[in-house]
């Protein structure tokens, strides 16, 4: 007899778990669930290997989100120095019971910041705060002011594309998934090279190929073969290089 989506899990992921918490964060991959953060970035930390060396992803909302009235977290200088050194950032921005993405390109003082939202929720005063924030990171200060003025070298355009749109309450998780997947696809071949506005618009286009029927297979996907390549191993794993970039970041 098939068994039921809950049953799978329980099957198959008690080996990695050790608390109902964490089982419960795994009976998130059944259909019409919303995946935990927690869930979310690990998956996004190691799903689809390699990752790449010059790519990550983020989640900085803690550095951007004032946590008091006018100051956010300290930014730490591992943090600045990751963001203004790689190519392409995938940064997760959860808001309460939603999560989207920002896809921000650099190579020297370029930067290109892309909006992705299975709502099509208005992202103009995240992309605003984003832009600044990259401008912040070119300064002294340690904590960034969403309400401040900053300038800098940098020249940052934003990019909101019309991407398919989600048919449930549910599925942003997986969108945001597969937003980074599309980015790591892309990167694989784009590394090394300039970022073009070709290539930034192949980029475009395979975002926008990110429909709810792949959705609902990618989350059958994590479902059934996640617990193979997760054990609940919640340590970073090693970047490595695409297989088109030397040590140096020349084409081989």
């Amino acid at each position: 007899m098939e068994l039921s989506q809950t049953d799978y899990i329980h099957r198959y992921y008690k080996k990695a778990t050790n608390s109902e918490v964490t089982m419960a964060m795994y009976l998130g991959l059944r259909d019409k669930q919303v995946l935990s953060i927690t869930l979310l970035q690990a998956v996004a930390r190691v799903q689809l290997q390699p990752r790449w060396e010059g790519m990550k992803t983020k989640d900085i909302t803690y550095m951007i989100d004032p946590q008091e009235a006018t100051e956010c977290s300290a930014t730490s200088e591992t943090v600045r120095l990751a963001l203004r050194t790689t190519e392409a950032m995938c940064l997760l921005h959860p808001t309460p019971m939603h999560y989207s993405v920002v896809i921000a390109l650099r190579q020297a003082s370029q930067v290109v910041l892309i909006w992705c939202d299975s709502l099509k929720r208005d992202g103009r005063q995240a992309m605003k705060t984003y832009s600044q924030y990259y401008h912040f990171l070119e300064t002294d200060s340690q904590c960034f002011r969403p309400n401040g003025a900053y300038t800098s070298p940098l020249t940052i355009r934003t990019i909101t594309p019309a991407l398919p749109m989600q048919d449930n309450d549910t599925d942003c998780g997986i969108f945001t998934l597969m937003y980074q997947k599309t980015l790591s696809d892309w990167y694989g071949d784009a590394a090394g090279q300039e970022f073009t506005e070709v290539r930034i618009n192949a980029l475009i286009r395979e975002l926008e190929k990110v429909t709810n029927q792949r959705a609902t297979e990618y989350r059958k996907w994590l479902r059934i073969h996640m617990h193979t390549w997760w054990k609940g191993n919640w340590n970073e794993i090693l970047p490595v290089l695409p297989s088109k970039v030397g040590g140096d970041g020349k084409n081989k």
